[in-house]
């Protein structure tokens, strides 16, 4: 099983705190609203969607959130300036198991 990134895709990864962030009331924010929530901001750069994603889950929860909350985002731009070094420390942060493919088009993730 692999993942394939095209020039223009996004990988979104987070932990449970993201998904499992709940209020007071004990409303879940569920993965549904973190979908939306990046959809909402999938043209900003990354630290940006990260910015917004945190800010979305925090306004849900009012402030009641005590999980850690953990998201990694990748936007492929179509180039990759050195297949080896930079490519491999990001797919580390996936899995220490987990080995990169590259082409000129697309990065393959196994």
């Amino acid at each position: 099983m692999f993942l394939v990134l095209e020039p223009c895709d996004i990988l979104l990864a987070y932990t449970d705190g993201i998904s499992e962030a709940v209020t007071a009331g004990d409303e879940e924010w569920g993965e549904d609203r973190v979908i939306a929530a990046a959809q909402a901001c999938r043209d900003l750069p990354a630290a940006e969607m990260i910015d917004g994603l945190i800010a979305a889950a925090d306004a849900f929860t009012a402030g009641a959130q005590h999980d850690d909350m953990t998201l990694v985002v990748v936007t492929w731009l179509g180039k990759l300036i050195r297949c080896g070094d930079c490519v491999g420390a990001l797919v580390a942060i996936f899995s220490k198991a987990a080995r990169v493919r590259c082409s000129p088009d697309a990065l393959a993730f196994t």
